[in-house]
């Protein structure tokens, strides 16, 4: 079965093309493919792949902004609401982007307050990638909190 291919015949919604401005960086999967564990029979590679590299660092999963070490992301042809995914340390949370609920997971304080002034700095940017990414279209990125 060729790499990415799934056995059950579902596309994975959540894939698309790389950001506009780290088409350069994308990450690849074979980059040290002793490190990977061994694939069982009717195992895809991706799905291997998927088990072993942690949240923050799949590459399947566009970043489109990171400060002080918190990564902001947004996955293809997502579910509603309209929202984002923060990755910080341990950390995850999806937070909605018209009312900057958030609608799953937690962060630290500090950390919730740093990603809420940075959202409502770039509403209107996080609403624009999150309708390219519904399009499966690149995204782009969005200015850090400085």
């Amino acid at each position: 079965m060729a790499y990415g291919q799934s056995g059950n015949n579902e596309s994975s919604d959540h894939r698309g093309p790389p950001l506009k401005s780290q088409t350069s960086q994308v990450l690849s999967p074979m980059a040290n493919p002793e490190a990977l564990p061994a694939a069982t029979e009717g195992t895809t590679l991706l799905a291997v792949i998927d088990r072993w590299i942690p949240l923050a660092y799949r590459f399947d999963v566009p970043t489109i902004c990171r400060f002080y070490g918190i990564l902001i992301q947004m996955y293809y042809n997502d579910h509603d609401p309209p929202h984002f995914h923060v990755v910080y340390n341990e950390f995850k949370a999806v937070i909605a982007i018209n009312d900057l609920s958030i609608l799953f997971g937690d962060l630290p304080p500090k950390a919730i307050g740093l990603v809420m002034e940075w959202a409502r700095l770039h509403k209107s940017e996080l609403l624009m990638d999150w309708n390219l990414s519904q399009q499966k279209q690149p995204l782009n990125s969005i200015s850090p909190l400085e």
